[in-house]
């Protein structure tokens, strides 16, 4: 075999291999960039269920998140769908916080003596934290996805009038202006001045 079919053979090794990232198959094959509704559908029902746009999108029949921007971009119909499964998402996450905050499981140890005796039980501070990182990220989410249902409300109060400036309004605070000025020593002009240069 000679040096550059031995080169090529690892090149083709190489790219037969699968990689694996964050436990899911990877490969650098060909992905999906013309719209199909058959991947739309599975992209859109596997957001209702829960899963991330980026782990979606890391499955080799997947579209990348770019081409799923695009699309979002170019079909009224698809962005429509899409913007009802991340709502869906939204409310699954949001069934997910109660879920979670109503589970204790890990969040006492067994505490043991130096003989390896069960004399109590302690907090497990490592549960409860990511339990309360898991709620607080599905809060953020949740907020985005559906601000009016669980963003945060702001709530304005105001006090006094609102008055609208209309034709006399405005002859008044013209007045009152000119009065401010002939209370700080400045001349307000002379009606004959304003004429003459007209």
């Amino acid at each position: 075999m000679t040096e550059t079919s031995s080169f090529h053979k690892d090149i083709e090794d190489l790219q037969s291999e699968t990689k694996r990232i964050n436990g899911k198959p990877y490969t650098t094959g060909r992905k999906p960039s013309k719209f199909n509704d058959t991947v739309t559908d599975e992209l859109c029902t596997r957001l209702c269920e829960g899963e991330s746009l980026k782990s979606i999108c890391m499955d080799e029949h997947m579209p990348t998140q770019g081409t799923v921007m695009r699309w979002i971009g170019e079909s009224e119909s698809f962005a429509q769908r899409y913007a009802r499964a991340r709502s869906m998402q939204a409310e699954l996450m949001a069934n997910e916080i109660i879920e979670i905050a109503d589970d204790g499981t890990n969040d006492w140890m067994e505490k043991h003596n130096d003989k390896g005796e069960a004399v109590g039980w302690r907090v497990n501070g490592e549960a409860v934290q990511r339990s309360k990182l898991r709620l607080e990220a599905r809060k953020w989410a949740a907020a985005k996805l559906l601000p009016k249902k669980y963003g945060e409300r702001v709530e304005v109060e105001h006090s006094g009038e609102v008055a609208s400036v209309g034709e006399t309004d405005t002859r008044q605070l013209a007045r009152a202006v000119l009065q401010v000025f002939s209370e700080n020593g400045n001349d307000e002009p002379d009606q004959d001045d304003e004429e003459s240069e007209a």
